[in-house]
């Protein structure tokens, strides 16, 4: 498994079930603060940043969406 597909695996985990790993909050509708994810992403010892993110958020076959400015993000249905 490369490290994008585990990472993408990981931030699925985060987003849909379990944010506190990331000690991150979920707010209404499964919304995150970008930042906050990527901050709470790095301290469980794994390196993304916005371009990883970017990319896995592109190539996960639409698992997980953006808002407009790109500030929020969450797992798609």
């Amino acid at each position: 498994m490369n490290s994008k597909t585990s990472l993408s695996m990981f931030l699925s985990m985060i987003l849909r079930l379990k944010s506190e790993r990331a000690g991150i909050t979920l707010y209404k509708h499964g919304w995150a603060n970008v930042d906050d994810l990527i901050i709470g992403i790095k301290k469980t010892g794994r390196f993304i940043d916005m371009n990883t993110l970017t990319q896995i958020t592109e190539d996960s076959k639409q698992r997980f969406s953006f808002n407009s400015d790109k500030t929020k993000i969450r797992a798609n249905n």
